[in-house]
């Protein structure tokens, strides 16, 4: 009886296991979420780094349609000229010993000179035009907010608002078709370059949109935001007046390592919150017009996880990017950044590019939406560990649909499409992968296209990484 029972036993363990059932994930490309374009897809530019390289090569392989300019709290010292404002010549609105830049010897030499050429107005607008890039500026704003330290300077209010009316019209008279225009950095940070109170913040803004508007009566001003107190005592002040709301998106931010993604299905808390306060402190006639523009997102963290630009950063960072494209009132999306000040020593998460202008693995999360991407997102289904998202050509019937495997293993899912016809049983299928997700290496191939069968292709998720399957056809 005991032999027969252990023989039992082993038999029952030499059995095959059962197959884990694919996922499935279902497409309706005739349910659209957002419209999209070019534009809604960017990158923020850093004027101390950008104007010694031909970042035009970088920008150019990103495909990116939207640009910002000077950069993120580098924009609170920066004077985009002096008067009488005929020319673009960089300047620091804020010098010292103890200020940032000026007190920087690796950016700004003693003498208040650059030590790398700046990337000027002008050069900046060149790249944006060569791309057809939407220029999205900060005006020095915070500035004015802070006295200068001894030995330092700082600017009056005065200097600031001529500045910025003289930008406008500089821009306007050059035909550079400059529409969204922000008001300041983060300002709701309490940022070292000037901490206005939520209440100087509003009044200053509306005294800066009614003098630019005046100057340019077709730009758009935008006020930046990050938590309930600020929002509600900002937006019934100046909503009448500005155009659209400025969110920097780091959701992130508290991450001890990538583990900590697995658990997370949104990363829009911020932009929600913004939504939200459209909704409750705008004034009633101007709540329909108002928009969002995310003029920042990333995937750092300060939280432990480390900084290295790796495929788990990137898949983090799509995830960030195609959850923002599917949000009607949101007009942009801009990377932070081409690359910071510490590029040359080593990329890093929060850098694009590289020193000599090519993609790296998190810039990549950018051009896997710009390269691939039509002109609507439509609806997908997702679960924990596979994010799905789509894109649809309302005037091709073409159709983009991107998975996203979290996990350190591979998944199995059957991609289903409801409401579409496909006119081809070939999908192409492009695979972004990492051996881990801490390889800095990952590659990016197309492999052998997959069947469609009874509208859906079966699909084996490499391990950290992201498919994009593209099909052929039109809604039903």
């Amino acid at each position: 009886m005991r032999r027969r029972i252990l023989l039992l036993v082993l038999l029952f363990l030499l059995l095959p296991l059962p197959a884990h059932a694919a996922t499935t994930l279902t497409i309706d490309p005739k349910t659209r979420i957002a419209a999209v374009s070019r534009q809604s897809v960017g990158l923020n530019t850093n004027y101390l780094m950008d104007g010694a390289t031909n970042t035009l090569d970088g920008i150019a392989a990103l495909n990116v349609g939207a640009l910002r300019y000077p950069g993120g709290e580098k924009s609170d010292s920066y004077l985009w000229s002096v008067p009488p404002f005929t020319q673009s010549q960089p300047s620091l609105s804020r010098t010292g010993p103890n200020e940032w830049p000026s007190g920087d010897r690796t950016l700004v030499n003693a003498d208040g000179s650059f030590v790398r050429p700046p990337l000027d107005f002008d050069q900046f607008m060149a790249i944006a035009q060569s791309r057809s890039a939407e220029p999205v500026l900060v005006v020095d704003f915070d500035s004015m907010f802070k006295p200068a330290e001894p030995g330092g300077t700082a600017p009056a209010p005065q200097d600031l608002l001529d500045s910025a009316v003289a930008w406008v019209r500089y821009a306007s008279a050059h035909n550079y078709n400059v529409r969204y225009w922000e008001l300041g950095n983060e300002s709701y940070q309490g940022s070292f370059n000037g901490s206005p109170s939520a209440q100087q913040y509003a009044e200053q803004a509306v005294v800066f949109a009614q003098a630019m508007k005046a100057a340019d009566p077709s730009i758009k001003i935008g006020v930046n935001g990050g938590n309930d107190a600020w929002w509600s005592t900002i937006l019934p002040i100046t909503s009448p007046y500005v155009d659209f709301l400025v969110v920097h998106n780091y959701p992130a931010y508290d991450w001890a390592s990538y583990s900590a993604y697995s658990s997370k299905t949104t990363l829009m808390a911020d932009v929600d919150r913004a939504n939200l306060a459209i909704a409750r402190f705008a004034q009633a006639p101007d709540r329909s017009r108002l928009k969002i523009a995310i003029t920042e997102y990333n995937a750092l963290s300060w939280g432990g996880w480390g900084d290295a630009n790796d495929i788990g950063h990137a898949l983090v960072a799509f995830d960030i990017l195609g959850q923002q494209l599917q949000y009607p009132q949101v007009m942009f999306s801009l990377f932070w950044n081409t690359r910071w000040i510490s590029n040359d020593a080593g990329v890093k998460v929060f850098d694009a590019l590289t020193p000599d202008n090519t993609v790296t693995p998190v810039g990549q999360s950018l051009a896997l939406f710009s390269n691939y991407m039509h002109d609507s997102m439509v609806k997908a289904s997702s679960n924990s560990t596979l994010r799905t998202f789509a894109s649809y050509n309302t005037k091709t019937g073409a159709l983009t649909v991107w998975v996203l495997n979290k996990k350190t293993s591979s998944q199995s899912a059957s991609i289903k499409l409801s409401n579409y016809k496909a006119s081809s049983k070939t999908v192409k299928q492009t695979v972004f992968r990492g051996t881990s997700s801490g390889d800095t290496q990952p590659t990016l191939k197309t492999l052998s296209s997959l069947s469609l069968s009874s509208n859906a292709v079966s699909l084996n998720a490499p391990a950290v990484s992201i498919t994009i399957l593209q099909f052929q056809g039109k809604v039903s």
